[in-house]
């Protein structure tokens, strides 16, 4: 199946979405800046429609030749949803629910992408790896839009989680081995709050604004948030392997 859509190049090109920069922000830049300083270095927001596109079958490429498979013999997470199926390729595993055929867990063979969801698909949790396992990337999406996001940037030594909450976004930023850096809270129309360290009696506040997708904070350019494209589609990533739980149900 070589010509298959989940190229192997692709399971390999594992992109960081953009990071937030630590401490203080840089001078005041308006608009914002084509290229950062190397001391406020940030990644442009990672390419996931064309990720996750290079893994869904067209018309002219059939789905991948999956196969039942015994589930005890895969790494699948502990869960209480009900009894699973599960099918593999020579690229991919997936552990679908035997009750409706739908996605809980799938995962490519050389560990770089994994979708884990629940029996209603109301949640879907996406991360990301490179070749030797360190999660790059992570996205908690509910009834199909992005609620949480994580990005691991181990060259800057930062990891940052941002939240996306009723009235407000939330980020902290952490060190890779969990020591704080940051906490900032962004309300439309009201300053932001900043408590370096995670301090809260340290709590700083200012002026912010999001423009095309960055947050500036006093003027000066802080960080780009990820982008909050729909949930993809398990079924479609991992092509294949729902139909054939399904037409197994049948």
């Amino acid at each position: 199946m070589k010509n298959t859509t989940w190229g192997l190049a692709a399971l390999g090109a594992i992109v960081l979405a953009a990071g937030c920069s630590v401490g203080h922000p840089q001078t005041d830049v308006s608009p914002a800046p084509a290229t950062p300083s190397a001391q406020n270095t940030v990644l442009p927001p990672a390419p996931q429609t064309a990720q996750e596109a290079s893994f869904v079958a067209s018309e002219a490429q059939p789905p991948l030749a999956w196969h039942a498979v015994d589930c005890a013999a895969l790494p699948i997470p502990a869960q209480t949803q009900g009894t699973l199926t599960c099918r593999k390729t020579d690229q991919a595993f997936c552990a679908l629910f035997e009750k409706n055929g739908s996605v809980f867990y799938c995962q490519t063979l050389d560990g770089t992408l994994s979708h884990q969801s629940n029996i209603w698909g109301s949640s879907l949790t996406v991360k990301k790896y490179d070749q030797t396992g360190r999660l790059l990337q992570e996205r908690y999406y509910a009834y199909g839009r992005l609620a949480r996001a994580a990005n691991f940037d181990y060259a800057n030594n930062i990891v940052s989680r941002f939240w996306w909450e009723e009235d407000q976004i939330r980020l902290d930023q952490q060190d890779t081995h969990g020591k704080t850096l940051n906490k900032f809270y962004f309300r439309t129309g009201k300053p932001y709050v900043q408590y370096p360290d995670g301090n809260d009696m340290g709590e700083r506040n200012g002026t912010w604004q999001e423009k095309n997708g960055q947050i500036f904070i006093d003027g000066a350019f802080l960080c780009t948030l990820p982008q909050r494209t729909p949930a993809p589609d398990s079924c479609a990533v991992f092509a294949g392997a729902c139909t054939a739980a399904q037409t197994e149900l049948l």
